[in-house]
């Protein structure tokens, strides 16, 4: 019973056993089925993929062949960046470049139709700030702006040559000076040999010569001494006449010394005066003998007799009876009483209306200028310059106003007009003039005082 039993469960494992064969296989079946499945649908969506990745690979490929065409390739650019980089600003830039450009004159020396459109089409730019949104329309502006320049390209081009022939003509030139340059430069320098060679030889005359000299030099001593001797006994009767000479020159150059009273006595006063400007006017002129350079003291009497010095003024210009003159600044000043030292004029006592005025004086007493004097002129020299007036009309001239032509040098003559070749014509009077002390004209400063 057990051993019929054991087979019973031998037979329904083995059946169990071949269902669940069958069962596995049928799974098996299905999940190769299932995997066929699933392997042609990855083999499309991998031919799918690659068909992406290709269009991908061939958009980036257009992409970056955009950029490079844009930027260069050198950065990503996307539409923002591109606005960012181009549109915003392009047509404020071209503004600026072309906003006036078309004004100028050399807009009408276009010959070129097809230029001038392009600039009458720029004119649009003035005052007008769209903002371009693509390339297109910022290349054509662009190529607006070429076209309405390239034009002057040739003319351009021409001006370079221009400039080079130019250059090179003016190297030729400097090239050419020098060798001139060089040339004399030699001949000098040969010139300077054959001096250097002239000067040895000639120390070798001289040196010969000398030694001659030398040898007569007892003889020369002897014949030196006697004309010595006598040359002695001439200068000591020369010196004799020079003191007499000279004690007659100091004798008839002397003059009178003015009193207090005359020295207190005004030359005339001041008629105007602006002190900001720093001239002013005074009531003396050529009727009165006076002459531009002239100096004066501008002063004003204070309590007690005391002459209180305000400034210094020197005649410029010269009328009839008025002249002009510059206030001198910071002429400095010594009081003779206190030996004080002033620099005149000051801010707190300016020159004004009504100041007084006196000539100054030189240290032997006499004046400068004397009022209502009859000044002497003396003619140094045989002709005059001028083209106005003749030496006999210049006389006349001169004697209208008071003045009087002498013919001869005295110590009272009181102005040497000096002629041209005055010098040379007469050396003696001149070099006695200067001797004396006087005052020379030159006869341009003649023809100021006498009014041409």
């Amino acid at each position: 019973m057990a051993k019929g039993t054991g087979g019973t469960i031998y037979l329904i494992g083995l059946i169990f056993a071949i269902i669940v064969a069958f069962v596995l296989l049928g799974i098996a079946y299905y999940m190769n089925t299932k995997w066929t499945e699933v392997t042609e649908q990855l083999s499309i969506a991998n031919k799918k993929l690659d068909e992406e990745k290709k269009a991908s690979a061939d958009r980036l490929a257009e992409v970056q062949q955009l950029t490079k065409l844009i930027n260069g390739g050198s950065q990503a650019l996307t539409y923002a960046g591109a606005a960012t980089q181009f549109f915003d600003n392009a047509n404020t830039n071209l503004q600026d470049m072309l906003n006036n450009e078309y004004v100028h004159p050399e807009f009408d020396a276009i010959h070129s139709q097809e230029a001038k459109d392009a600039w009458n089409y720029l004119k649009n730019f003035k005052d007008h700030a769209d903002r371009y949104t693509n390339l297109v329309d910022y290349q054509n502006d662009v190529l607006k702006q070429l076209q309405a320049c390239i034009h002057i390209i040739p003319g351009l081009y021409v001006r370079i040559v221009r400039s080079e022939e130019e250059k090179e003509a003016i190297r030729k030139q400097i090239e050419e000076q020098r060798r001139s340059m060089q040339e004399q430069i030699d001949t000098l320098t040969a010139q300077k040999n054959k001096t250097e060679d002239d000067k040895i030889e000639a120390g070798r005359k001289f040196d010969n010569e000398r030694r001659q000299h030398l040898d007569d030099k007892d003889l020369k001593d002897k014949e030196i001494s006697a004309v010595k001797q006598q040359y002695e006994i001439k200068i000591s009767k020369l010196d004799r006449q020079i003191t007499t000479l000279e004690s007659r020159i100091k004798q008839l150059s002397k003059r009178e010394r003015k009193t207090y009273a005359e020295i207190a006595q005004p030359d005339g006063e001041i008629t105007f005066a602006d002190a900001k400007l720093g001239y002013a006017w005074i009531d003396l002129g050529k009727n009165q003998a006076l002459v531009r350079g002239t100096r004066f003291q501008v002063y004003q009497n204070d309590k007690g007799g005391r002459v209180r010095i305000k400034a210094v003024i020197e005649v410029k210009k010269v009328d009839a009876d008025l002249a002009q003159v510059a206030i001198l600044p910071e002429y400095e000043y010594v009081d003779q009483d206190t030996k004080v030292r002033y620099v005149l004029p000051t801010e707190t006592d300016p020159v004004v209306k009504g100041d007084l005025i006196r000539s100054i004086w030189y240290p032997d007493g006499r004046p400068v200028y004397e009022k209502d004097a009859h000044p002497k002129f003396f003619f140094l020299g045989k002709n005059v310059g001028n083209r106005f007036y003749t030496k006999t009309e210049l006389a006349r001239k001169i004697e209208e106003f008071g003045g009087k032509v002498v013919n001869e040098l005295t110590a009272d003559v009181t102005f040497v007009v000096m002629l041209p070749k005055g010098e040379d014509e007469d050396q003696k009077n001149n070099e006695t003039a200067i001797r004396l002390g006087m005052t020379f004209l030159r006869e341009e400063e003649l023809l100021d005082f006498i009014g041409k």
